[in-house]
């Protein structure tokens, strides 16, 4: 969808912004793809098995295709926004919002940021889900210094 806004847009772009338009949107959409490839090999796999386990063997889980479907795809879609957090902190230096020396100036407060943000994106309540979806943030944070 981005790529088709952009092919759009040329006449409103001045050549160089369309090239830094262009790059952005390539870097957006294979951050994204990895996102989605990382929600559906690593993380839905540990998300599932921790969520039908809950109230074993007492219990015995009831999944809809619809509820399905709609959990998996929200995974994919938050893994893929997350993984394009260094793309939005490299636009942000660029643009001069904020400077390098900054972002490691307030990386406790960035990491414990990260690390609420994790919790809240995971549908589970253990420490190993939030610890899967906390970790590549933290990394992608450090890449983007």
């Amino acid at each position: 969808m981005s790529y088709a806004t952009m092919r759009e847009m040329p006449a409103a772009l001045k050549p160089r912004e369309r090239a830094y338009a262009l790059t952005v949107v390539w870097w957006g959409s294979l951050l994204f793809g990895v996102g989605v490839w990382a929600a559906h090999r690593l993380v839905l796999p540990v998300f599932l098995r921790v969520l039908l386990s809950i109230g074993e063997p007492n219990l015995a889980p009831v999944i809809s295709v619809g509820k399905y479907v709609s959990f998996v795809l929200g995974v994919m879609l938050a893994c893929g926004l997350l993984c394009e957090l260094p793309l939005i902190l490299v636009m942000l230096v660029r643009v001069g919002v904020v400077t390098p020396q900054g972002l490691r100036r307030s990386r406790p407060a960035a990491a414990l940021g990260l690390l609420v943000l994790a919790a809240l994106a995971t549908p589970t309540t253990d420490a190993l889900t939030m610890l899967l979806a906390a970790v590549p943030l933290v990394l992608f944070y450090e890449a983007a210094i």
